[in-house]
């Protein structure tokens, strides 16, 4: 295995696991044992994430069988994400505003679609570290894509990196606290997906990151939904 391969399990990893973690540590305060189950839910979920990490090890490719491709529902995943990045760093200092409207469904494997968006939401959650911050999920239906913003009011991307922080190995973080991969794996999903990401940042503001996925076949029978 390649170690560019092994940074690319541990970071998938990382999040889903810490999820566990910080949900036992919430469980085990829990005066109240008829929310357990609710807690336990959340810690089977991250461990499942984590269980179809470790078993598409068999394939070293990151392309997923055709099979094992679903009609995904963006608004869920971006509710998931949020969740297991919440219970992962343990803050309760960020707003989180859900701009959703009704959008289409996309066909794609579930995992690394919510893979995009845990690594998006922990970056904006990491960038407002130590201050009130504001954390903006939107979505929108475009003529032959949907549209998904991840905006924040963190400290921002220096103007100067911009154009390199989808390059593996790219971290502008201090030392131990990132491989600077999670973007370039963001990036590379999308592609796959025939998708774009762009970036607008300034520091001391804030960055958003918008996503576009191309929405399949001629509009008959396509299914859209709207905030849950």
């Amino acid at each position: 295995m390649s170690p560019a391969t092994i940074f690319d399990v541990i970071h998938e990893i990382k999040v889903p696991l810490s999820g566990i973690i910080g949900m036992a540590e919430v469980a085990l305060e829990e005066e109240d044992t008829s929310k357990n189950k609710s807690y336990l839910m959340d810690i089977l979920n991250c461990a499942q994430k984590i269980s179809e990490i470790v078993g598409g090890l068999r394939s070293y490719s990151r392309i997923a069988k055709k099979e094992e491709q679903i009609l995904v529902d963006i608004h869920k995943v971006l509710e998931d994400s949020l969740k297991m990045v919440r219970l992962a760093i343990n803050t309760t200092s960020v707003e989180v505003i859900k701009r959703f409207q009704p959008v289409e469904k996309i066909e794609a494997n579930m995992g690394e679609i919510q893979e995009v968006f845990t690594n998006l939401i922990t970056n904006a959650f990491q960038a407002m570290n130590g201050k009130k911050g504001r954390l903006i999920l939107s979505t929108r239906s475009l003529k032959d894509s949907i549209e998904v913003k991840v905006s924040d009011n963190g400290i921002g991307i220096p103007q100067k990196h911009l154009d390199k922080i989808f390059d593996p190995y790219f971290t502008t973080k201090n030392p131990g606290e990132g491989m600077g991969l999670g973007l370039n794996i963001v990036s590379r999903i999308i592609t796959k997906y025939k998708g774009t990401i762009d970036v607008e940042s300034k520091e001391g503001i804030g960055t958003t990151f918008t996503i576009k996925f191309p929405i399949k076949g001629d509009g008959n029978g396509k299914e859209s939904f709207g905030r849950r």
